[in-house]
């Protein structure tokens, strides 16, 4: 009989986009992000990056041991672009050209590395189709990642629009 480690469980929210932006409010973002990727000032970090698949230019956030989601418990490893510190992808938004919703996606490769550790390690039990759900599982986040996702989003957009 096998257990399935239940931390790496959370549910996930499957919200619809909370912000709408007008393209030229986007487009003017985006430039005051590339000049200062760190305009939110508490140790996250922004970057924009172009999506290779379709071209479309994106914002990625990172996590840093100063400003993490709520109930945070993965390591910092990712080299954060542009010579930021150690940090944690924790996802990215872009904006839907046709109807203006900005679309966020959580990718939380860092939960994802420490499933792998816990399985190589032996910690959980799993065979090998409970690993690949449970990696599945933690690259997708949970509520708080989700959340602080949009809020430092909220918070860009509202810092973006006061300079």
């Amino acid at each position: 009989m096998h257990r399935v480690d239940t931390r790496y469980n959370g549910d996930v929210e499957q919200e619809t986009s909370q912000w709408k932006l007008p393209d030229e409010e986007w487009r003017r973002i985006l430039p005051r992000v590339r000049k200062d990727p760190n305009m939110l000032g508490d140790n996250a970090y922004v970057r924009v990056e172009t999506d290779p698949e379709t071209s479309v230019e994106e914002l990625h956030f990172f996590a840093t041991p100063s400003n993490t989601p709520d109930g945070w418990r993965y390591a910092f490893q990712e080299q954060i672009p542009d010579g930021g510190p150690l940090g944690a992808f924790v996802g990215r938004a872009w904006r839907d050209a046709s109807s203006g919703d900005i679309e966020f996606e959580v990718i939380l490769y860092a939960g994802a590395q420490a499933v792998s550790a816990d399985y190589a390690g032996g910690i959980g039990n799993m065979d090998e189709m409970e690993f690949e759900q449970a990696v599945n599982r933690a690259l997708q986040g949970t509520p708080a990642d989700r959340r602080w996702l949009t809020e430092e989003f909220g918070r860009l957009i509202w810092l973006g629009a006061a300079h």
